[in-house]
């Protein structure tokens, strides 16, 4: 059990640094649930567009 709270711990930290190094750099992502199945998908800021399609999020597909 400490040894699972200890590997929580650190992915926790990393995902912090993660977060502060996107928002230095003015990103941020969202994770949302799309489609029929539910699936994870990550929102995206609409105000950029990419190869002139409009977009509004992104399926993982793990």
């Amino acid at each position: 059990m400490r040894e699972q709270a200890a590997t929580l711990s650190a992915e926790v930290a990393t995902l912090q640094a993660q977060a502060e190094d996107w928002e230095k750099r003015g990103g941020w992502a969202k994770l949302i649930t799309c489609g029929e199945k539910r699936r994870l998908c990550v929102q995206i800021d609409t105000k950029h567009v990419v190869a002139d399609r409009k977009l509004t999020h992104v399926e993982v597909v793990c």
